[in-house]
Order: structure tokens, then sequence, then C-alpha cells
């Protein structure tokens, strides 16, 4: 499943005390939801793989309580790069990174006065409250990862697909690769997952994100993102 919406509501759930604790219902309904979407009558499928969206990195305690032998990746790209993803026209004010502009949660708040004690929130440039919202995702998969025991692993996307092949699945997740597999994640890895038409084929843009990225997002990404993108690269 890629950005499924029922396990991250779930997740969040838990995570943001939706549901009670002390029963244990909130942790079994998140439980309940991945077993629900894992029933399938094909006999050979034995293994069930979700991408979580971006913003799900914050509920990762929660997946970590409900599934805690369950081995999980965390994939970063360069700043500059990330951000021109949400931001690649200029004067640009709705994005996926400024969605929380008019209630931004604390994480971010307590983040951007470390950098600032001064700061006002409200009046960050599109740019620095895009790099702030995305470091808060960094952050918390960086603690995740050092509470993970092993379990968590940072990868860079630019190791990917190679990564998948030669060590996440076989050594991290422990599952035997042949042949077949490998050219189906080679054929996957062709694929623009995120495209509005079905089949619509990936291109690399690293390098044109690079080129056209203008000042205002390398000093908001060189201000906020730099720091702990260096600490998940140093995993």
């Amino acid at each position: 499943y890629s950005e499924s919406s029922p396990p991250l509501n779930a997740a969040q759930a838990v995570s943001r005390n939706k549901v009670p604790k002390h029963d244990g219902r909130a942790i079994q309904l998140l439980r309940d939801v991945v077993y629900m979407m894992g029933r399938t009558n094909e006999i050979n499928e034995k293994r069930l793989f979700f991408k979580v969206q971006s913003i799900g990195v914050k509920s990762i305690q929660a997946f970590q309580r409900a599934f805690p032998t369950t081995p999980w990746i965390f994939a970063h790209r360069d700043p500059v790069q990330v951000m021109m993803s949400h931001l690649k026209d200029k004067g640009r004010t709705k994005a996926v990174c400024t969605r929380s502009r008019s209630a931004p949660p604390k994480d971010l708040v307590d983040l951007v006065k470390t950098y600032d004690a001064s700061a006002k929130v409200s009046r960050l440039s599109v740019e620095d409250y895009c790099a702030a919202h995305l470091a808060t995702l960094c952050e918390a998969a960086y603690s995740a990862y050092e509470r993970s025991e092993g379990r968590g692993k940072i990868v860079d996307y630019k190791d990917l697909p190679d990564a998948l092949i030669e060590d996440i699945i076989p050594n991290h997740f422990a599952q035997p690769i042949d042949d077949e597999a490998i050219a189906r994640i080679l054929k996957a890895s062709q694929s623009y997952s995120k495209a509005r038409t079905v089949g619509a084929s990936w291109v690399e843009d690293s390098d044109r994100k690079d080129k056209a990225a203008r000042p205002e997002i390398r000093s908001a990404s060189d201000k906020y993102l730099l720091p702990v993108f260096e600490r998940l690269k140093n995993t």
C-alpha cells in the first residue's frame, strides 16, 4: 500500500489520544486496520508493506507500540530538492508543507524558537515555514530511529532502488529476494507513484531542482533543515 489513509488515521488516533489508551483499544484499532488491509485470497502473499505519508513519521511511536518487532525505514532526500517539490512555483503560498500554518503544532513552534527565541511563527515566510515543518518530520524520524533498537533504518533517497535490493529487503526486512523480485523492484522504481495518471513514468529531477532553487529556499533549508539532515546522513 502506498500512502493509504486508514493506517495513518488509526495511528494518529493513538498518537493524538483520540482513543483511550488505558484499555488497549487505541493500539488494537491500529492492529485491526492493518489486519483487515492484509487479508488476501492469494496463498503466496505472506508479507505486507506500507509506504506511509510523510506526516505519519510523527506517529511512528504508535506503529512501534502496535507492532514492536516490525522493521521500518525512513527515506530522506537533499533538503533543497524536497523543498522544491513543495514550492517549485515562486509566489506559491499553499503547499502541503504549509497546511498547518493557521494552527502551528507545538513541535514546529519549539523548533523555530531554538533558532530564534524572539521569532513569531505567524510571521515566517512561506519558505521558512515549509522548511521548519519538514525539519519537524526529520526530527521525529531521527528520534524514533534512536529509540528503535535496530528496527528502524535511515535511507538516503539517492541510494534507491539499489539499497532496497542489496540491503534493506534481504538484511533489514530479512526477506529472500530473487531475480524476479529484483525485476519487479526495478520496474516499480520507474513509475511515478504520486502521478495523477496511472502508469506515468518517473523522471529523475534532482539536478533540475537544484538549478531552479531560489535563494529564499536555499536560505530556509540551510537554517532549519540542514542540521537534522546532516544527522540523518550520519546514522
